[in-house]
């Protein structure tokens, strides 16, 4: 199963001081780029990459079921600071039969 993931940076505004971010950076968003491009690497994920110019990530990943969704995305360490939305995608083909099955169910109506 394929999903399209969006993993974006939540500002927490003056909870986290500027004095805080180089640790931050050192200890979760290094360490996620590295793992992000490992699974790439690995083929679990299908393509994507850092969005220029924003504190976010967009990637195609290929898992098996939800469960696994779930493992990979929290194998990731900055899945504790980001908001991350995961959409399942279907198969442009599988998608192309569906159609032309309701345009055949269209097309007998009365």
């Amino acid at each position: 199963m394929e999903y399209l993931v969006k993993m974006a940076y939540v500002d927490p505004g003056p909870l986290l001081g500027p004095d805080h971010s180089a640790q931050v950076v050192e200890s979760l968003v290094v360490p996620s780029f590295k793992k992000l491009a490992e699974l790439k690497a690995s083929g679990k994920i299908r393509g994507g990459g850092a969005v220029s110019g924003a504190r976010a990530a967009v990637f195609i990943v290929d898992v098996a079921d939800n469960a696994e969704l779930d493992q990979l995305l929290l194998s990731i360490p900055l899945w504790r600071i980001v908001k991350t939305d995961a959409t399942p995608l279907q198969d442009f083909s599988k998608r192309s039969e569906h159609m032309q099955h309701v345009v055949t169910q269209l097309k007998a109506r009365p």
